[in-house]
C-alpha cells in the first residue's frame, strides 16, 4: 500500500513524516518513508508475511488517513 501526499511547504510534509511516525510507532507497525520537496511517500507492507499487504497495513494507512493531512 502506498500513497504519496503533497503539501504546499517542505517542513509541512516533514512534520506529516513525523506524525505518521508517532501513529505507526503507537501500532507497532512501521511504513518507508520517503520525504522529499513537499511530498511524503507512505508505504506499508508486512515483511513478516513476505512483503504482502495484510490487515496490519491496512489498519495502519487507515490510521494515517485519519490524520486528516491533504491528499496527493
Amino acid at each position: 500500500l502506498t500513497k504519496t501526499y503533497e503539501f504546499d511547504a517542505y517542513l509541512a510534509g516533514v512534520a506529516f513524516a513525523a506524525a505518521v511516525g508517532t501513529v505507526c510507532e503507537g501500532l507497532d507497525h512501521h511504513p518507508d518513508l520517503f520525504i522529499g520537496w513537499r511530498k511524503v511517500t507512505v508505504s506499508f507492507t508486512t515483511h513478516d508475511a513476505g512483503s504482502k499487504i495484510t490487515q496490519k497495513d491496512v489498519d495502519a494507512a487507515q490510521a494515517v488517513e485519519a490524520l486528516g493531512y491533504p491528499k496527493g
